[in-house]
């Protein structure tokens, strides 16, 4: 029996704050840096398969939804990991764009910071006292 080919999946983070690899430029999202998986961009240099982007929008309503499929830039496959979450980043700006009011804003990407830079979800030292 012929060897089937083996593709190792993990789900990971690009890690370059955590690291303190501070040569590295984060990925960004919308400007800010954003804790970006690695999978995709992975997984696509691996396989040479497209990647497609799809979300789905919510109609008025509540009547049912309607399927949004693009195709991702090319450069999600470039081998060099950062262009790569770069530019998968940018396809997601773009989804969000199409609807940004049904973008699940309180989903914490932000929340992993390089080095020296606040958390943007922790509150300040003084609205927590004054908050209790």
């Amino acid at each position: 029996m012929a060897a089937r080919p083996r593709l190792d999946v993990a789900l990971d983070r690009f890690r370059s704050a955590r690291r303190g690899r501070e040569e590295l430029v984060p990925p960004r999202l919308f400007g800010v840096f954003a804790n970006t998986t690695t999978l995709v961009s992975r997984l696509a240099g691996r396989s040479g398969a497209p990647v497609i982007l799809a979300f789905a929008e919510r109609l008025p309503g509540g009547v049912g939804f309607r399927l949004h499929f693009r195709n991702a830039s090319a450069a999600v496959s470039d081998a060099d990991l950062l262009t790569s979450v770069t530019a998968l980043n940018a396809d997601i700006e773009r989804l969000i764009c199409d609807c940004p009011e049904q973008y699940l804003w309180s989903y914490k990407r932000f929340s992993v910071r390089p080095r020296g830079e606040e958390n943007p979800y922790r509150r300040p030292a003084h609205a927590q006292t004054t908050a209790s």
